[in-house]
């Protein structure tokens, strides 16, 4: 079986795979000429959904399954390609879990960060000023979720171990999810938003997500209230946010994700010092590859072995 690569992996991962399996073979492909040669045989295809050219892959007569190296695939899915891979069957697997318990602390780093104000002690500690301000805890405190999925529900946990109070927000409310005190439809944003202290968005990016929060949302949120955005840019408009950050709408906000990226150097978020950049990262962790790779080899002996697939995504869903 043979798997073309697009990701520039060390080659200990690749030596991994193959030791597993006597009869799989992984071709590095990273050019586009180099895929187009390898998609005349490849069963398989890995690699992150911005690097996986959905043009090529539909060239591939052989092909039968891709394996993304993320938990979301919107830059795969919205080529006008990959339409190809849903007609004709191709499954499409993530790694849904991988990232899990990683957002969920740099989610608390943004709201920690907030609630003891470490931004405002930093530029103190530049400033070699020694002043005490107020600081708040998190005991108590109002976290909405946006997501409930298995990043979200790693949000859930950890925010319950400080004393928080959670609600979310899922396609379907009625599915109740353990730690989460009240659970709201997407037709309920601005009464969901209303009262929070903390709201973070682990939304993927669809055609249901795009643009899902704005204005009416920001106004929705107390004046003292942060909102955080570790899933995907779009999902929020952004000129709106900026108002609701720059005319005090809201408190701040701490944002990993945004509409284009990298940032431009001349966004005016850089400006504000009520927010908190960080530059698409909160999934990153040392240790990332061995872990993807224990999870795509979990999934080939699935896959040779005529089973279901873990972490499968649904083409119309969109994860």
């Amino acid at each position: 079986m043979k798997v073309m690569l697009t990701q520039d992996w060390d080659e200990k991962y690749s030596q991994k795979i193959e030791a597993e399996f006597e009869d799989i073979e992984i071709v590095k492909a990273l050019e586009d000429d180099e895929q187009q040669r390898a998609m005349e045989d490849a069963e398989v295809a890995i690699g992150f959904p911005g690097d996986l050219d959905a043009g090529i892959l539909a060239e591939g007569p052989e092909l039968k399954w891709v394996q993304a190296l993320s938990a979301g695939v919107d830059k795969l899915l919205e080529q006008p390609e990959a339409e190809w891979l849903a007609e004709n069957g191709v499954k499409l697997t993530n790694m849904s879990g991988l990232h899990r318990d990683i957002i969920a602390e740099h989610t608390m780093a943004f709201i920690l960060s907030f609630s003891r104000r470490l931004p405002e002690l930093f530029k103190q500690q530049q400033n070699k000023e020694w002043n005490r301000i107020s600081l708040t805890g998190l005991k108590g405190k109002r976290l909405l979720v946006l997501g409930l999925g298995n990043i979200g529900q790693g949000i859930v946990e950890v925010a319950n171990a400080f004393g928080m109070v959670v609600d979310g927000v899922k396609r379907n409310p009625d599915e109740g999810v353990p730690g989460v005190d009240r659970i709201y439809g997407q037709d309920q944003l601005q009464e969901a938003f209303a009262g929070v202290d903390f709201a973070v968005s682990i939304l993927p990016l669809t055609s249901e997500t795009e643009g899902m929060i704005g204005a009416a949302e920001f106004k929705a949120m107390p004046e003292s209230a942060y909102f955080i955005n570790v899933g995907r840019g779009p999902v929020v408009n952004q000129d709106e946010l900026l108002a609701a950050l720059e005319f005090g709408e809201i408190a701040g906000a701490g944002l990993d994700v945004f509409e284009e990226e990298p940032l431009p150097p001349e966004s005016p978020f850089y400006k504000l010092d009520n927010v908190i950049i960080t530059p698409h990262l909160a999934g990153s962790f040392s240790g990332y590859y061995e872990r993807a790779t224990d999870m795509f080899i979990e999934n080939i002996r699935l896959y040779q072995a005529g089973k279901e697939m873990k972490r499968l995504v649904n083409y119309e869903a969109g994860y």
